[in-house]
């Protein structure tokens, strides 16, 4: 997972914005708390972090990833 990646995950749910960006009914002040947040978070806006596109320091992987991971195996035996 890219550092970014997790970094989203962990803002969306600071925010309590994980079901709204799910169903895609974020609003343009939830964009705005969002872009805040993961600025004062990081030091560094969205946008820029994306673009580094750096790796993940940490392996752990979200419940929905791993669950993914867990379906693909399953499906594939």
């Amino acid at each position: 997972m890219k550092k970014w990646q997790v970094r989203v995950e962990q803002i969306l749910k600071k925010l309590n914005l994980t079901s709204k960006i799910k169903s895609k009914d974020m609003t343009s002040d939830d964009w705005k708390s969002f872009s805040s947040e993961y600025k004062k978070e990081h030091g560094v806006t969205y946008e820029e972090d994306r673009a580094a596109d750096e790796d993940s320091e940490d392996p752990t992987l979200s419940q929905e990833m791993q669950q993914e991971i867990l379906d693909i195996i399953a499906a594939s035996k």
